[in-house]
């Protein structure tokens, strides 16, 4: 999944579940309130309107406070003075708006959560948040739509690199954990002699060579070292071994890599 995108979404997460914790308690205050709708504002329009619904009904339930904090059991509010039954049923207002909001935010918990199992494609786990988040507002919205819109575009504008093995093992670059958006590596293990191609989105790349056996790759705030043994590495006819190498991957649409064995 794109690094951009799961961070996005991890944000989301943690917003909810911030929220909900919130929701699930048995009073609240005004205060309290306004953290809910500043975690929740701009997610979804459901949401949105939820918490419009809510904010109405406890400014009603205000000209009834005396305290700032509402029960919101109800079970032991007290209905003895016209004033105290008008009370009790404005919170007990409050309390189905405020089931219909928390119902709300666990149902976008459950489909997102739904769709990052490991049984869906990246595909469809951005397909699946963008409908849930496509009308998104506020910061929260256009953080997530803009991790979306780049996660598409990179996948887009990916650049391809031939990838060929000259005499050594089978190489098995599917089993490489790198989590960037436009990314895909060749499924089959590349066999002597082979040549596979991979998409990679079009970054600026750094390749440590320096250490004798040892390629570290570097790119975004990310960074993956790799053990080689009596293997020279060509990138676009250039060794990587005894250097430091910068590849602009958007200088062009192809480009190749040539692993060789002694």
């Amino acid at each position: 999944m794109g690094l951009i995108y799961t961070f996005a979404m991890d944000k989301v997460r943690k917003n909810i579940e911030a929220a909900l914790e919130l929701l699930d308690e048995n009073s609240t205050t005004f205060d309290k309130f306004e953290s809910i709708r500043t975690l929740l504002k701009g997610l979804n329009p459901k949401i949105d309107s939820a918490l419009s619904t809510c904010s109405k009904q406890l400014k009603h339930i205000e000209n009834f406070q005396e305290s700032n904090v509402i029960d919101l059991t109800a079970e032991n509010l007290p209905e003895q003075t016209p004033e105290q039954k008008k009370r009790k049923k404005a919170i007990l207002l409050l309390l189905r708006h405020w089931n219909e909001l928390k119902d709300e935010v666990e149902r976008v918990q459950k489909e997102l959560d739904s769709s990052q199992q490991s049984g869906n494609s990246h595909h469809t786990a951005v397909s699946t948040s963008g409908k849930i988040l496509g009308l998104a507002k506020g910061p929260l919205g256009i953080t997530t739509i803009i991790a979306v819109a780049a996660v598409v575009i990179l996948q887009t504008i990916s650049v391809k690199v031939a990838i060929k093995n000259v005499g050594c093992d089978p190489i098995n670059l599917g089993l490489i954990p790198i989590p960037l958006p436009g990314l895909s590596l060749p499924k089959a293990p590349i066999a002597p002699g082979a040549e596979s191609v991979a998409s990679l989105p079009p970054l600026n790349v750094t390749i440590d060579g320096t250490i004798p056996g040892k390629l570290t790759l570097s790119t975004i705030g990310l960074s993956k070292e790799f053990e080689l043994d009596r293997v020279d590495i060509k990138v676009n006819g250039k060794s990587l071994a005894g250097q430091k190498t910068p590849i602009n991957l958007g200088s062009s649409k192809r480009h190749s890599v040539v692993a060789t064995c002694s």
